[in-house]
């Protein structure tokens, strides 16, 4: 009776499920449209719609996976037929083809169009990881998958494609292994328990790597093998018009993520309905399912195809300032998708030659990854930071020390102005530690974790630290100016939390709590030296869209191998982004807070390369302005400094005696 149970819903083996493959496309654009509104945010701030929920497409197709692996394999277990070998070469056969295909195709196009050093050099990594279906243990180990940067992983979608080869390599051992010495009842049972346990799992394993892993994302395969080990028969004896209303309750269920206030963090918990969305879409089986329409099955049976390449197309547009073009990116997206899914999906006949080619490429990846790269592929586009070799948590000085002209403190936003000086020919004091707002011995920020290892170490204590800054600036000529420079955005973030809501309401901040904070801590350094005139420098703008412009300019100008009638054609913007609030409303704290000291003046760098909020990112000759998302380089140090310094000898205060 029991076979006979579990194999009523097997006519998902042998009979094409149009449920199922419309369920895939709701997925698949759950995820697509995820991504698309998250990369159009990128570069346009102005952009307010949002899909965060959408990465629950994943989660569906892991329901559905589980549901057919488990199908097959119960299948071939029932009928003493079963070889695990087959079943992974039937695997292979269907994932490998498309994925290699893929990867081998932007390999091409990012040896033409991934000009950072480092880009095409993590390409090949990610590519390798990709193949050898590891790139969830390797994303694992960064930044996690909702990070602001995660749009320069080019691969770093093929983590479920690796969650989901692995966990075929192992269940259907653990099924055959319980079947054979156990029989089926333990099979039932065996999934159960590991349901229960990689539940479990992912409610204790909470940090951002444990998103990646089959550990915790196991329950999610198997809540599909469960649907079909012990189907439900009252809803498989349902009529035609019950089924459609448990349908359309699934797919309410799916969406429910867009209810809650949490969609742009992955969580057990917010999943959960959607899962159970798919389940009982599956459980019904219904072969009148209101998604059998011919688009939504068209866009199932390539959902595989279009989830491997709209990543990789966003990707590389964003790296080619396509930002705006939706048209083209989607075209390019369907077209590679709809050729994928008939030219290389669809042919099964892939055998031990496929192999070979496949074990090449993988191979090739390792040696490239080698080579770092082929660094070599272009000249003349190295953007050097323009703090490089700035002594961090140490004073340092240009000149010599009893004769400096500028006296500049912050964080390794003092350290990128360094150029301009030694361009110049100033003679600077400087004291800075990267990722620190430390003004004395009790408000400190930090985004070093052994930051008070490394001032005991250099200094013996905080106090020392601050003690030795304090005691050059008050030796120091009366004229000479004081500079601070810091990203304060960060440390807002961390010091200041409610700093934006109260900017909002109060503009003027004066008797707002945080504005105590700051007058602990910075403005005690201002009312402590009344005799000493101290420049304020506000926050910085930055942006990923950097990135965009540098290559953009980089390829039009360095590339080696692409001929000159297709480089002329690749247009560089005015490169203009607009101006962040984020970053407009800490200098606005910043102006307001320091008018209430006769010694201090506010200086707003982004008044040098902003105009009505839209900000350049090249100078007026074509160099990067930044070195990454928020540091200057060389040039965009000298061509700001300008700008500062500027300002500075407009003042009553002379820098130079």
């Amino acid at each position: 009776m029991q076979a006979k149970s579990v194999m009523t819903n097997s006519q998902s083996i042998n009979n094409f499920r149009l449920d199922i493959n419309g369920l895939r496309a709701i997925a698949v654009l759950l995820v697509l449209f995820f991504h698309l509104f998250s990369f159009i945010a990128l570069n346009d701030y102005s952009w307010t719609y949002t899909l965060n929920g959408g990465y629950v497409g994943v989660d569906i197709f892991f329901v559905i996976s589980g549901f057919l692996m488990t199908a097959i394999i119960i299948k071939g277990l029932r009928k003493e037929n079963f070889s695990i070998w087959n079943f992974w070469k039937r695997r292979a056969k269907r994932i490998c083809p498309a994925l290699l295909f893929a990867i081998v195709l932007f390999y091409i196009v990012g040896f033409f169009l991934l000009v950072n050093v480092n880009e095409f050099y993590e390409f090949n990594k990610e590519g390798t990881a990709a193949l050898a279906f590891i790139s969830n243990l390797r994303f694992a180990k960064d930044e996690g998958y909702f990070a602001v940067d995660s749009m320069s992983k080019m691969l770093l979608h093929t983590w479920s494609l690796s969650v989901e080869w692995q966990f075929y390599i192992v269940y259907p051992i653990i099924l055959w292994l319980l079947n054979k010495f156990l029989g089926f009842r333990a099979v039932k049972a065996g999934v159960l328990v590991l349901f229960i346990t990689s539940l479990a799992l992912s409610f204790i394993l909470t940090e951002e790597k444990y998103y990646y892993l089959l550990q915790t994302r196991a329950w999610e395969l198997l809540s599909g093998a469960i649907v079909f080990l012990f189907p439900v028969k009252a809803l498989l004896n349902l009529s035609i018009k019950s089924k459609r209303f448990w349908e359309i309750l699934g797919i309410i269920f799916i969406f429910s993520i867009f209810f809650r206030d949490d969609t742009a963090v992955w969580a057990p918990l917010a999943v959960l309905p959607s899962v159970l969305g798919a389940m009982l879409i599956i459980s019904l089986a219904s072969e009148k399912s209101i998604l059998s329409n011919q688009i939504f099955q068209y866009l199932g049976k390539i959902s595989y195809s279009l989830y491997i390449y709209h990543w990789l197309v966003l990707s590389i547009s964003a790296r080619i300032n396509l930002s705006n073009n939706f048209l083209l990116i989607g075209t390019v997206i369907f077209v590679l998708s709809i050729f994928s899914y008939h030219f290389i999906e669809s042919s099964r006949n892939y055998g031990w030659k496929f192999l070979l080619v496949y074990l090449s490429c993988l191979g090739f990846t390792v040696f490239t990854v080698d080579r770092h790269g082929f660094k070599d592929r272009y000249s003349g586009i190295e953007v050097e930071f323009a703090g490089k070799g700035v002594p961090d948590f140490y004073p340092a000085f240009n000149n010599q020390k009893n004769k400096a002209e500028v006296v500049l403190i912050g964080d390794s936003h003092a350290q990128h102005l360094w150029p301009f000086f030694e361009k110049n020919n100033i003679n600077l004091a400087i004291f800075s530690s990267s990722g620190t707002y430390c003004y004395d011995d009790e408000h400190c920020s930090f985004s070093k974790p052994n930051f008070v290892e490394l001032i005991n170490e250099k200094y013996g204590s905080i106090h020392k630290f601050v003690s030795e800054r304090k005691n050059f600036i008050e030796s120091s000529l009366v004229n000479t100016p004081i500079v601070i420079s810091q990203r304060w955005t960060q440390h807002f973030n961390k010091m200041f939390a409610e700093w934006g809501k109260a900017c909002q309401k109060d503009p003027d901040l004066r008797n707002h709590p945080q504005s105590e904070l700051f007058d602990e801590s910075l403005g005690k350094l201002f009312v402590e030296n009344p005799n000493r005139h101290f420049y304020v420098l506000g926050s910085l703008i930055g942006s990923k869209a950097i990135y965009t412009v540098r290559e953009c300019n980089n390829i039009k100008n360095y590339n080696r191998y692409l001929p000159h009638i297709l480089l002329d054609k690749i247009k560089c913007e005015e490169p203009l982004l607009k101006y962040d609030n984020e970053y407009k409303n800490a200098n606005l704290f910043l102006k307001n807070y320091l008018k209430k000291f006769n010694n201090v003046s506010f200086i707003n760098p982004n008044d040098s390369i902003c105009k009505n909020d839209l900000c350049r990112l090249l100078t007026p000759h074509g160099k990067d302005i930044f070195w990454d998302d928020n540091h200057l380089s060389v040039e965009g140090a000298e061509f700001i400094g300008e700008y500062i310094f500027s300002r500075i000898k407009a003042s009553k205060i002379k820098y130079r005696e």
